[in-house]
């Protein structure tokens, strides 16, 4: 790699870090009530999307701390009679995949202390009709930044045709992300004020 491109490479990094800081930083300054308030009015909007009234599968997250919850979608799910799947950790072959659950599963604590469907039928992201995503901020092209780790976009660099929707309260969204090439944008991003919908996904800058 030459030099140009490792500080390119460098001051990417340095500002996906400024920006996860940030958003660390802003929802820990949020209180209980007020992320079980505007976390519900996402699921909500969520909720009345055509795209989730249609899904028999859909693929969720287990909320922790400050993101936005995810119980009313898990709820719906079941009230619905929908196939419901969330990230589990594969020890074996080292990496999430997601698990149904189904009546009687048992959740519990995964490596990084979220709660993971115990054993079941596993599932391709590319048999989901509707992937909900996790997220530290998004941009309006649908560009996604997470932890870092890069589970979720390995989890759903095989996705196909799902349609992938990020949750996130409306101060984090920002006005742009430079992707890798190996991140995976949005099919639409909702927040507690509005469903923002990727209508063209090439509008991407990708680096």
């Amino acid at each position: 790699m030459s030099v140009m491109k490792m500080s390119e490479s460098r001051n990417r990094t340095e500002a996906k870090d400024s920006v996860r800081e940030q958003m660390k930083r802003a929802r820990s300054q949020k209180d209980s009530d007020w992320i079980r308030e505007k976390g519900e009015e996402v699921q909500r909007r969520a909720l009345g999307m055509e795209t989730f009234v249609n899904a028999t599968r859909v693929g969720c997250y287990c909320s922790i701390a400050s993101e936005v919850g995810t119980d009313i979608v898990i709820s719906e799910c079941r009230e619905m009679k929908k196939r419901l799947f969330l990230p589990a950790f594969d020890v074996r072959e080292k990496v999430y995949q997601f698990g149904e659950v189904e009546t009687g599963t048992v959740l519990i604590p995964g490596p990084l202390g979220i709660l993971e469907p115990s054993g079941g039928v596993s599932c391709d992201a590319a048999e989901l009709d509707m992937i909900i995503v996790p997220g530290l901020a998004f941009d309006e092209s649908g560009n996604r930044l997470g932890h870092g780790a890069g589970h979720y976009d390995a989890l759903l660099r095989d996705a196909g045709s799902a349609y992938k929707a990020g949750f996130a309260f409306e101060f984090q969204m920002v006005e742009s992300l430079i992707p890798h090439e190996r991140d995976v944008a949005m099919n639409a991003v909702i927040t507690n004020t509005r469903v923002m919908r990727v209508m063209n996904e090439n509008k991407r800058k990708m680096k």
